[in-house]
């Protein structure tokens, strides 16, 4: 089996989860962390697995095709039928564009090039699926059903144009830049709300500060024990401020 980037991010993910340190972000996602581990896991035990061959020019491989699609479809459905699920959808649309520009630009020649390939695709795959569907669970949606199709839809125009390509659905690079783009679209989540906490913080000191006659910052040198209620009041606030599913 090629080096994976995928696989080694998949394990220092699975690891760290264990220790317990993603657990309020993936209290934040809705999401169980048993559930998320399991996942991880499975989808690692079924890249390992060798692509099933199929024909002269296609194979597929099992953690990476068929059980990347089922997330896929849970992730979307857990969603329900609304507004999310339609920018979920467009992530999708976005994302298979990124990938059709990225597998049509960079050449996959040699291990350096497809490690390269899933880097740009990963990043960028992730960055505009998380801007465009609003919630992780879309983001990791759009991931994930984009770069899939991407490389199917791009298989099939290297088709239509006389290139006797041969594609390995959901494996190699492509399985690494997937998951290289769940965790860039959730970083990039991640700074949009810490982002939002420390406006959202400020604006809320403001109000008090107004509200109590006082200097715009609290000053807690003076007695701390008089501001500790505010200061208490904000933090939970913060805790509270939530971008979705």
């Amino acid at each position: 089996m090629e080096f994976s980037v995928g696989l080694i991010l998949l394990g220092v993910l699975i690891i760290c989860m264990f220790f317990g340190v993603f657990r309020r972000l993936f209290d934040r996602m809705n999401m169980g962390i048993v559930w998320v581990a399991v996942a991880l896991i499975t989808l690692g035990v079924g890249f390992a697995i060798p692509s099933i061959v199929t024909g002269a020019y296609f194979a597929f491989n099992i953690g990476g095709a068929i059980i990347a699609n089922i997330f896929a479809v849970m992730l979307i459905l857990s969603l329900g039928f609304n507004f999310k699920m339609l920018r979920a959808v467009l992530a999708n649309i976005a994302v298979i564009g990124i990938t059709i520009l990225v597998l049509m630009s960079i050449p996959q020649h040699s291990l350096g090039l497809r490690i390269l390939v899933a880097f740009v695709l990963g990043i960028a795959a992730g960055g505009i699926s998380y801007l465009t569907a609003g919630t992780y669970k879309g983001a990791m949606f759009g991931v994930i059903m984009g770069i899939l199709s991407g490389q199917l839809i791009t298989w099939g125009i290297n088709r239509g144009i006389g290139y006797a390509s041969f594609v390995n659905y959901g494996g190699g690079y492509i399985f690494d830049a997937m998951i290289i783009g769940l965790v860039f679209a959730t970083l990039t989540a991640e700074l949009i709300r810490m982002a939002a906490v420390k406006k959202s913080r400020m604006e809320r000191r403001h109000n008090f500060a107004h509200e109590q006659g006082e200097d715009m910052h609290f000053d807690y040198t003076k007695d701390p024990k008089d501001f500790e209620p505010h200061r208490n009041f904000l933090d939970k606030m913060d805790d509270d401020l939530h971008f979705g599913d």
